[in-house]
């Protein structure tokens, strides 16, 4: 997704979600659409962030497998995946990139080998 990531709570995100005031989850603006707003002089005032937001395609749950999520990341062709809540509201609790999967999955699989020999 290029080399624009924002810090929110200690961690670096390639894409941030929007919410409606109930917490659930309505749509992703990633952000690299917003730098190309910035790059267009005078237009980050212009441009609300439902014009730039992109529809959730796909969800998890806290939960589910990473081996899950990353499967249904290359299904849709998504870099970032919503984690909502499992209960009847499916509020937002997170995000998860697939980068930050694949790189789980490395060092579990480091792990193991290690623990083999």
């Amino acid at each position: 997704m290029g080399g624009l990531a924002i810090l929110v709570g200690g961690v670096w995100f390639h894409a941030i979600s929007l919410e409606d005031t109930q917490k659930r989850l309505i749509g992703i603006v990633s952000l690299p659409k917003i730098k190309n707003l910035f790059i267009m002089d005078g237009l980050e005032n212009l441009v609300p962030a439902c014009d730039l937001m992109a529809d959730v395609l796909a969800v998890t749950v806290p939960e589910a497998r990473l081996t899950e999520a990353l499967e249904k990341m290359k299904e849709m062709d998504m870099e970032v995946l919503p984690v909502v809540s499992n209960d009847k509201d499916h509020q937002l609790v997170g995000m998860i990139e697939q980068r930050r999967i694949r790189q789980a999955l490395g060092r579990e699989i480091i792990r193991r080998n290690r623990e083999e020999t």
